[in-house]
């Protein structure tokens, strides 16, 4: 081969070099990629689990408060025993029969207009 001729082969071939040593550090890693697509894959099944924890939560919470008829029934029935035991007047205990009986009474005018509107 001519001078010239060695002289393009060895700057192609130092070209080559520089080539392989930047796609060294330029290349992809797939264990990074994999330990970072692991760790969306987890913080994606936190996140829903939370939702769904925060969902069932927000469930219990609504379906409880449904309940202010049967705990009004409740709190009758225990100011009724107290009467009986004598801790109440018959004044007092009217009036707090009167007060829960219209709340119930009331629950009830606003269940049955929800059910109608819905």
């Amino acid at each position: 081969m001519s001078a010239k001729g060695t002289g393009q082969l060895d700057g192609r071939i130092r070209r080559s070099i520089r080539l392989a040593r930047d796609y060294r550090f330029l290349r992809f890693d797939m264990s990074q990629w994999y330990l970072e697509l692991a760790q969306a894959v987890a913080l994606l099944a936190v996140s829903l689990l939370g939702l769904a924890l925060v969902v069932h939560f927000l469930r219990n919470w609504r379906d409880n408060s449904d309940g202010d008829q049967e705990s009004g029934q409740a709190m009758l029935s225990k100011f009724r025993e107290m009467h009986s035991r004598g801790e109440l007047t018959n004044d007092e205990f009217r009036k707090i029969k009167l007060d829960i009986s219209t709340r119930i009474r009331d629950a009830a005018k606003d269940s049955d207009a929800a059910d109608r509107a819905g």
